[in-house]
């Protein structure tokens, strides 16, 4: 009974010792052993290949791990964090390969001690992180360049607020001085015969002068901080001087231009007036400008939609 109990140990010790080599053969992470001088005591097969070795043991035979580290604190502190806090933890290093080439590592490892405290051997695992410090590497730089892109960015956006600034101011100064001797020709008599000129002159300058005021906008639309300055107005004002003013660049082009508005649009409506004034020019100026025959036609009219009865549509057909 005694010899097969003993039988029966062996035959498991053996197949314990089996599975041990197994998964020390065929595991994917680098296992070592090593002595306090860095000889290896063991090693296997993913270990010597992380180290460009064919073999665990041409790695055993021809390497020391004291020749391991790019940086030779690495090794010091790798030692010296085992020694005195007897485990490590993610140790990342650059280590040297058989051929010379270099790549990262992440290491485990713990001091083994005998029952006395004396320091025995170093034991523990080792994985190939090259790829993901390459990745981390190009995540960083492309970082870098995206923060370089948006200061220049920045930079560029504060260039051309000040360069709005000082041109709406310069160009303030003779459109002023324009529409400052509209008005005085207005009331000269030898004038009388073109006041419908003057008067359209005079309503595009003041056009001009608003749309000028309003070039700082642009700075604040890109910052999302643009207002609706909503004021009641006249409407039908404000498509009468549309169509006197844009009727000139109309005529040039030997097109004719159509305000249809429907009985039903309100004259009086609320909203921002200079922006509407600015959408409908576009609108109306590029209507003329693509149009090569016949004319153009705006059309205003009331347009019921998701319950809104006043909703008002402006409509352009060439």
């Amino acid at each position: 009974a005694a010899l097969r109990e003993r039988k029966l140990t062996e035959a498991a010790l053996q197949e314990s010792e089996r599975k041990y080599h197994s998964i020390f053969d065929h595991a994917t992470e680098g296992i070592f052993q090593t002595t306090i001088d860095g000889v290896f005591i063991s090693a296997n097969p993913a270990l010597a290949q992380i180290y460009g070795y064919d073999s665990p043991d041409l790695l055993m035979k021809n390497f020391n791990a004291k020749q391991l580290y790019v940086d030779l604190r690495s090794r010091e502190e790798f030692i010296y964090k085992l020694e005195n806090q007897g485990v490590l933890l993610e140790f990342e290093a650059q280590i040297y390969r058989q051929d010379g080439s270099i790549i990262w590592i992440s290491e485990n490892a713990r001091a083994v001690r005998d029952k006395k405290g004396n320091l025995l051997y170093y034991e523990g695992t080792v994985k190939d992180i090259t790829l993901r410090k390459k990745t981390e590497e190009a995540l960083r730089k492309s970082e870098m360049q995206l923060q370089q892109a948006k200061e220049a960015a920045e930079a560029a956006n504060r260039a051309k607020s000040q360069f709005l600034a000082n041109m709406s101011h310069e160009l303030r100064t003779p459109l002023n001085a324009i529409l400052g001797f509209t008005q005085l020709m207005a009331k000269n008599p030898a004038f009388a015969s073109g006041t419908k000129e003057l008067d359209i002159i005079s309503r595009s300058g003041e056009h001009l002068l608003s749309l000028i005021n309003d070039v700082l906008d642009m700075s604040k639309i890109e910052a999302g901080k643009i207002n609706l300055n909503e004021n009641w107005f006249d409407l039908y004002v404000l498509l009468d001087t549309l169509e006197e003013m844009l009727q000139l660049k109309a005529k040039a082009k030997g097109l004719w231009l159509i305000c249809d508005r429907s009985p039903e649009i309100p004259q009086y409506i609320k909203t921002d007036e200079n922006k509407l004034r600015q959408v409908l020019i576009n609108l109306i100026g590029n209507a003329i400008k693509f149009t090569e025959k016949g004319g153009v036609i705006l059309r205003i009219i009331n347009k019921e939609q998701n319950d809104l009865p006043d909703l008002i549509t402006f409509e352009i057909e060439e």
